[in-house]
């Protein structure tokens, strides 16, 4: 079943292309859903420019495939090529050219689509139509395939010049494939725009900065939290890498939590050199070499796992964007293994591939864990390396900078490298232990319990990136707040009171 989907998609993909008029013009895309007895998932076919194979200059497509196969997400990207002459298009598969679609065929003419003899398809008829305003001809298909014994199975169709396939079809398998069905959710390119018709995925690999840039972090424990930043800049040269740069370690602040009192101050001790990260852009790894001993472990996170201390000189690989479904990442402190991607949207609107993870011990998926291709992830520069079965500590990222562009920030901006708490606060309850959220997702609502010494209380509401959704002063010890339309699985409520304290409460919306 595995390998019939894959060829699914890439006769799809051929849809694509033929006629005179252009079948893939520049800025072309095709944005696809699937639903199956299996599950559900979605494609996006772009133009990547052309490239010659097999002797011929073909139109390079990327294909990205979002899917969630009974239960299971996984993610995938290829590269498949076409070529259109004399209004037929050719698809390259398995190191031949396989003919897709000819428009030169009339009514009542035969197109063999494949190798087999026993595969073809008929054209019962042709016209002139439209869809999402472009002009377009088609071809009204019988698929015919006799490769079962004496039965034989037939399949209408309909295939349009410059879109292809009005949802995926399958003409050299055992039967007609009925169990997945594709629908074409936009199409558009230079000629036909479509501001709607866009990819939601990362356009490839996004290495990391090749220039200046500033991770935002912070740690605590019991009683202490520590605001830190991890600096890119400066040139280092390291044997057998091509691109390294120096990493700086720099402390913003230092304080103390609620116990009970809480007070912050800044600090503005200089930079230290912690060591260099290397690339590798063809193979997307990210390296760290360390250039301090293992006494210096204060300047890493706190969940840092004891065995992941470094050695001064020390080299070892911080993250592979190359990996494959289910692959094991040995190298961390629990094994886990590679799951699925999606993308994310930073503050520019660019996108960045996200990787997700399940614990390979106890099968457990935890969202709130992941990579971001040229950043790290949920846990800042050196996520891949956190123990999250170190609990009596935390480590956190607040703010990522590029060339001193703000590009993802998980609190408000304000405090990507200050701490809120400045003063003394009186021996007051603890806002965490006081308040209590009924959760309505079906209304679009969530109710709050809170208590009246705490009144006004400002609520902030936080997806799963630490984006800020909606802010809301409550004044009322018992209050309903409407969610609206929030696609995230869950979200961060934080809540500050007119006092000063504070609480963080995670708000699952789905499961």
């Amino acid at each position: 079943m595995k390998n019939l989907y894959l060829f699914l998609c890439c006769a799809l993909s051929t849809n694509l292309f033929a006629q005179n008029t252009q079948w893939f013009p520049t800025g072309s895309i095709w944005q696809y859903s699937y639903y199956s007895l299996g599950g559900f998932g979605s494609e996006v076919i772009e133009y990547a420019g052309t490239e010659t194979v097999g002797g011929e200059t073909c139109t390079k497509m990327q294909v990205t495939t979002l899917n969630n196969f009974f239960g299971t997400y996984y993610y995938t990207y290829k590269d498949e090529f076409f070529f259109s002459r004399n209004d037929s298009v050719f698809y390259w598969d398995q190191n031949y050219f396989r003919l897709l679609y000819d428009f030169t065929r009339l009514a009542g003419d035969t197109i063999w689509l494949s190798n087999s003899p026993n595969t073809y398809a008929v054209v019962e008829a042709t016209g002139d139509t439209t869809w999402q305003g472009i002009p377009l001809q088609y071809q009204d298909l019988l698929l015919v395939n006799t490769n079962i014994g004496s039965d034989t199975f037939q399949t209408p169709t309909r295939v349009y010049e410059r879109l292809g396939g009005h949802h995926l079809i399958h003409w050299d398998i055992e039967s007609p494939l009925t169990e997945i069905y594709y629908v074409l959710d936009c199409y558009a390119d230079d000629e036909y725009p479509n501001p709607d018709c866009k990819s939601p995925f990362a356009p490839g690999y996004k290495p990391f900065p090749l220039n200046f840039a500033i991770w935002s972090e912070a740690d605590g424990g019991f009683c202490y939290f520590d605001g830190f930043q991890y600096m890119l800049k400066g040139d280092t040269s390291l044997p057998g890498y091509e691109y390294s740069k120096k990493v700086f370690y720099k402390p913003n602040y230092t304080g103390t939590e609620p116990c009970p009192d809480a007070s912050a101050e800044m600090v503005n001790d200089p930079p230290v050199l912690l060591g260099a990260i290397s690339q590798d852009l063809a193979g997307k790894k990210v390296y760290y070499t360390s250039f301090v001993s293992p006494n210096y472990y204060y300047y890493y996170p706190n969940q840092l796992d004891y065995f992941s201390t470094f050695q001064i000189g020390e080299t070892r690989l911080l993250y592979d964007f190359d990996l494959e479904p289910a692959q094991i990442l040995d190298w961390k402190p629990e094994p886990r293994l590679y799951a699925y991607s999606d993308s994310i949207q930073l503050n520019d609107g660019s996108l960045r591939r996200r990787l997700f993870f399940i614990d390979s011990e106890t099968s457990e998926f935890d969202s709130t864990y992941y990579w971001l291709e040229g950043i790290g992830g949920s846990h800042g520069l050196f996520s891949s390396l956190i123990s999250l079965d170190i609990v009596d500590v935390w480590s956190g990222f607040r703010c990522f900078r590029e060339t001193n562009n703000l590009l993802l920030n998980a609190v408000p901006v304000i405090f990507c490298d200050s701490v809120p708490i400045t003063s003394s606060i009186p021996n007051l309850p603890s806002l965490e232990t006081q308040i209590r959220l009924y959760p309505n997702p079906t209304a679009g609502q969530v109710q709050l319990e809170l208590p009246s010494d705490a009144l006004p209380v400002l609520l902030t509401l936080n997806d799963a990136l630490g984006r800020r959704l909606k802010t809301v002063e409550l004044t009322s010890p018992v209050s309903m707040v409407d969610l609206g339309k929030i696609e995230s699985p869950w979200l961060m409520v934080q809540l500050r009171s007119h006092d000063g304290r504070v609480a963080g409460k995670m708000l699952v919306l789905s499961e």
